[in-house]
């Protein structure tokens, strides 16, 4: 069993969000096949536009929110799992009166 460590991660991340992400002990062969991060936005905050090559999953842990992904929108709420496919821009907003708190994991193909 290993308990996973993470950092808070401060490089131009949007106002009202907090992002840690999770160090996968391992060096050459990680201990798992992909990377994680647990994010937050208080009531009224967006994530900000993010596009990657990589697929991801956002797992909603509590809270609600938009999610705007390739030009369509999604209410989104605690509980809620969503696949965003490599490439399409995507972001959330908290519409919610409560922080909303996200674990994400990603992956290349």
């Amino acid at each position: 069993m290993t308990r996973l460590t993470s950092v808070e991660d401060t490089e131009d991340i949007p106002a009202g969000m907090v992002l840690r992400v999770f160090t996968m002990p391992g060096d050459d062969h990680p201990l798992a096949p992909f990377e994680a991060s647990h994010w937050s936005l208080r009531p009224g905050a967006d994530s900000g536009p993010d596009q990657h090559a990589v697929r991801e999953l956002w797992l909603i842990a509590a809270g609600r929110g938009v999610m705007t992904c390739g030009g369509s929108q999604l209410d989104v709420a605690a509980g809620d799992v969503v696949s965003i496919e490599p490439n399409q821009p995507h972001t959330l907003l908290n519409t919610g009166p409560e922080p909303v708190e996200v674990f994400s994991i990603w992956w290349s193909d």
